[in-house]
């Protein structure tokens, strides 16, 4: 028969024993809890280090961007030595940045310089309208946007539209979608009626056949935009002289483009991409280059966080 001292040490080890395996459970709900809670928090410790990598890239496109300001002629491409693609390597991850036209699109700010009594037959008035029909307007609610926003941009000139969402705010628009639109609608904080005809791309089709007012078939705007000279037109003779030979091209085709298309580019977008792990961010910065003035500086922003 065990004696008093004896039972009393074994109840005193079982008693030790049951006291581990608490403690042991609870370190393994806590290690658990902590590696949570730390998961949880790496996102949010991973977008500062985002935004620092995607500031870093752009500026470095913004370095490049001084080229064009310094290059002797106007005329601009992709080909030139500012548009070229930027990457960047961190000891955490990447960021990458390439420059797009801020002008292949008509800018709905253009609504106000229309006459107060427009006859509805100008060039910008009748490519505004058409791209508003292509997005899904009915003629009717198309001539209503137009009015509406002609009217308040008169009024406000020091407000420009900064978003072709603005459009929804008109009339009977609450329930209208601007995707169909967002490819030939832009807004920036200007009244340039002018697009970069050398940093249209093929996607860009659309865009030719609406200001040529449906007489340049969608082909023949892809044709055109392929058929370009490596480096881009050199001068808007050029340009003219492109449209007039394009096969299947008719008489009223150039002058209905001849007037919206350049050589020369003001407004460009930087877009930037920076990824660490699987967290990715997209940055893209609005730009507006004044030549003439060795200007540039960028109006807006938007940020994008890819989870």
């Amino acid at each position: 028969m065990m004696n008093a001292p004896e039972h009393q040490r074994g109840a005193a080890l079982l008693i030790v024993l049951i006291a581990l395996v608490f403690m042991t459970l609870a370190a393994v709900r806590l290690s658990g809890q902590t590696v949570l809670s730390l998961n949880r928090a790496e996102p949010a410790l991973i977008r500062p280090k985002l935004r620092w990598m995607l500031f870093s890239v752009e500026n470095a496109s913004l370095m490049g961007m001084n080229k064009l300001l310094e290059q002797p002629y106007n005329a601009v491409s992709f080909s030139q030595e500012w548009a070229q693609p930027v990457l960047l390597h961190f000891e955490q991850g990447e960021a990458r940045s390439r420059i797009i036209s801020g002008e292949s699109c008509l800018n709905i700010n253009i609504m106000g310089i229309f006459p107060e009594h427009d006859d509805g037959k100008t060039p910008a008035r009748n490519a505004i309208f058409q791209a508003l029909s292509y997005s899904g307007l009915s003629s009717r609610q198309a001539d209503t946007v137009i009015k509406h926003f002609s009217a308040y941009l008169r009024k406000n000139k020091d407000t420009p539209l900064l978003d072709i969402y603005a459009l929804k705010l008109s009339e009977n628009m609450a329930h209208w979608h601007p995707s169909g639109a967002a490819k030939l609608l832009c807004a920036r904080p200007d009244t340039r009626t002018l697009i970069a005809v050398n940093l249209l791309r093929p996607a860009d089709a659309r865009l030719l056949n609406v200001l040529s007012q449906n007489q340049m078939s969608v082909d023949q705007a892809r044709r055109f935009i392929e058929g370009r000279p490596t480096g881009g037109w050199r001068t808007n003779e050029e340009v003219r002289q492109a449209l007039d030979t394009l096969p299947g091209n008719k008489k009223n085709v150039t002058e209905n483009l001849i007037n919206f298309l350049s050589v020369e580019g003001q407004n460009f977008i930087i877009e930037s991409e920076a990824a660490v792990a699987e967290q990715r961010m997209i940055l893209r910065s609005y730009l507006y280059v004044d030549k003439k003035n060795k200007h540039s500086k960028i109006w807006k922003r938007q940020l994008i966080s890819m989870e």
